[in-house]
């Protein structure tokens, strides 16, 4: 009967005591709830309640007037943190997983935020780079109709020469974007041959030689590998190669200084291009072999580009199983190094 009468008050499952007493209790009231008086002894620590009207033909309905039920909840701190747990758990797990969501979605506004800059950044500067060539076919071509020019066979071989070097570079240029763009590492298209990368390299270093001592500049090779064969796809390599060095040049500013090396170990061939250029911070390096990103240089279209070759050298290395790596520090240039297995 006690307990039916404690399951009333929502007290299910709590432990008590009961007990008889006479009316000697020296507590302190504090409330009645029409059932019980519920009173408090500070000197035992207990808590006690006295039924007020006891229901007919219950176990305290034979109690005298001189006689108190008293009821006893030891531990009660222990019992009502028990009941308050699941509601405290729930909060502070709806709390973390608001906070989460809060960060996630100011990571992921800052994420897109970024991509439009990047993306506007690299149409912004391909329009400027098909707007070249655009412009110097017009502008030839209007020279050649010109009465002046027309009647020169020599100006108009000129004329016609700038137009189709023009149109020839103009065309590289969108076919370049076109299959980097759909490029993934997953659906790289490679031939598998026997490449000599220092046969490679030797071309390449006699191309970019001339363009960096047109900037009273220098390229120095140091071909230490004793084993330089892979098994790779020969245009797409030297395209890497050749990607890497135009890096060096451009941006470069002053008389760049480009050293080429290469070693062996563990069985992979080791390929170092290093430039006296302006460097890459730590911030950038994280981002520059992402598709369409470039690396910001105060003028957007002071050193050309898409924002697409580094992307397609590590996807062209990663897709030959090899990895790239890049050491940098601003204003002290950067150097890149490239790791492939040896055959």
């Amino acid at each position: 009967m006690i307990r039916s009468a404690m399951e009333k008050q929502y007290l299910k499952g709590i432990p008590f005591e009961f007990a008889v007493s006479d009316n000697s209790l020296n507590g302190e009231q504090l409330q009645s709830d029409g059932f019980f008086t519920h009173f408090s002894d500070s000197a035992h620590n207990t808590n006690f309640a006295i039924p007020l009207q006891p229901p007919p033909g219950s176990f305290y309905e034979n109690l005298t007037k001189e006689e108190f039920l008293v009821i006893i909840v030891p531990n009660q701190e222990m019992i009502i943190i028990k009941g308050i747990f699941w509601y405290i758990l729930g909060t502070v797990l709806f709390a973390i997983i608001i906070t989460t969501a809060f960060f996630l979605t100011i990571r992921a506004l800052l994420k897109q935020k970024k991509l439009s800059e990047i993306k506007s950044d690299f149409i912004n500067n391909m329009t400027h780079e098909l707007k070249t060539p655009i412009s110097t076919i017009g502008l030839s071509a209007e020279a050649i109709i010109s009465p002046s020019v027309s009647g020169s066979p020599e100006r108009v071989k000129q004329y016609v020469n700038i137009i189709r070097n023009e149109n020839s570079r103009l065309r590289s240029q969108v076919d370049r974007v076109l299959q980097i763009a759909s490029l993934s590492p997953r659906k790289a298209a490679l031939s598998h041959e026997t490449i000599d990368l220092h046969e490679v390299l030797r071309t390449a270093s006699a191309t970019f030689e001339v363009q960096a001592a047109e900037q009273d500049g220098t390229l120095s090779t140091s071909l230490e590998a004793l084993q330089t064969h892979v098994k790779g796809d020969r245009v797409h390599l030297t395209n890497v190669i050749y990607n890497l060095l135009d890096n060096a040049v451009k941006y470069s500013p002053e008389k760049p200084t480009i050293g080429i090396r290469t070693f062996n170990r563990d069985n992979r061939f080791f390929l170092e291009i290093s430039d006296n250029g302006i460097g890459i911070s730590k911030t950038n390096q994280k981002l520059i072999f992402e598709k369409f990103y470039r690396v910001p240089t105060g003028n957007l279209h002071a050193v050309r580009g898409y924002g697409l070759g580094l992307f397609y050298v590590k996807t062209i290395i990663k897709s030959h199983g090899g990895k790239i790596s890049l050491t940098s520090e601003p204003g002290k240039g950067s150097t890149f190094q490239i790791q492939l297995k040896c055959i």
